[in-house]
C-alpha cells in the first residue's frame, strides 16, 4: 500500500509517461489495440507494484525500466497462445471416449486416478 505522497507521485509519473508508452505499446503490438491496452496496463501495474524502487530512479532510468517492462509484457502476450497449447496434454480420441464413458457411469464420483484432470478441457488439436 502506498502513502498519499507516493500515490500522488505515481499518478504524476503516469500522466507524464502514459501517452508515449501507449504509442510504443501500439507499435510493438503491430496495431492490435487490445494487446497494446493489455501490455500498457500490465506495465503500469508492475510499476505500481514496484513503486518504491521505480520512484527512486532518475527519469531516464524510469523510462528505461518502463520500456523494458513493456517489452516483456508484450512478449508474454505473444507467447500466451502457444503456452496454452503446449500445456494441455493431447489425449487420443480413445482416451477421451473412455473418460466420457467413465464420467457418465452411475458409480463415478470423481477423483479416479485413471482419469486425466485435463479431460474437461476442449480438444485443442487440429482436425485431421
Amino acid at each position: 500500500m502506498l502513502s498519499a505522497d507516493e500515490d500522488a507521485q505515481f499518478w504524476v509519473f503516469y500522466r507524464k509517461t502514459s501517452e508515449a508508452l501507449f504509442r510504443k505499446a501500439y507499435r510493438m503490438c503491430r496495431g492490435q489495440q487490445a494487446d497494446a491496452d493489455d501490455a500498457h496496463q500490465r506495465t503500469y501495474l508492475k510499476a505500481l507494484e514496484h513503486w518504491p524502487t521505480v520512484s527512486s530512479l532518475a527519469d531516464q532510468q524510469r523510462n528505461a525500466w518502463l520500456a523494458t517492462t513493456l517489452a516483456r509484457e508484450v512478449l508474454q502476450i505473444w507467447r500466451a497462445p502457444y503456452r496454452s497449447e503446449l500445456m494441455v496434454p493431447m489425449l487420443s480420441s480413445r482416451e477421451i471416449a473412455t473418460a466420457k464413458l467413465a464420467i457418465a457411469s452411475p458409480g463415478w464420483r470423481g477423483g479416479s486416478a485413471t482419469l486425466s484432470p485435463c479431460i474437461a478441457l476442449p480438444d485443442m488439436r487440429s482436425p485431421k
